[in-house]
């Protein structure tokens, strides 16, 4: 059985879109990342350009055709929670 995560692959957590921004800029992928509570529904970004593996969005908003992409390319995407007392 494979291992989802191996060894030397640190997860990273982004929680501002200047970081967003910068980390795209260095590698385009989001490879073992966590994205938190990040509007990108003010900002194109070309989602078809980035790798993604084990890509969690939190409490983020997109655009629609965005956010279907996401979701086809295995991307989990969970809503902020509205009605249990945790804030994202």
């Amino acid at each position: 059985m494979k291992h989802k995560f191996r060894a030397g692959d640190p997860p990273t957590k982004i929680h501002e879109i200047k970081t967003f921004q910068a980390f795209l800029k260095k590698a385009p992928n989001l490879i073992n990342c966590t994205i938190q509570n990040i509007d990108f529904t003010e900002i194109k970004i070309k989602w078809h350009n980035i790798k993604m593996q084990h890509c969690t969005f939190i409490g983020c908003k997109f655009e629609n055709g965005d956010l279907q992409h996401l979701i086809e390319r295995d991307a989990i995407v969970l809503h902020e929670p509205k009605t249990i007392p945790y804030h994202v």
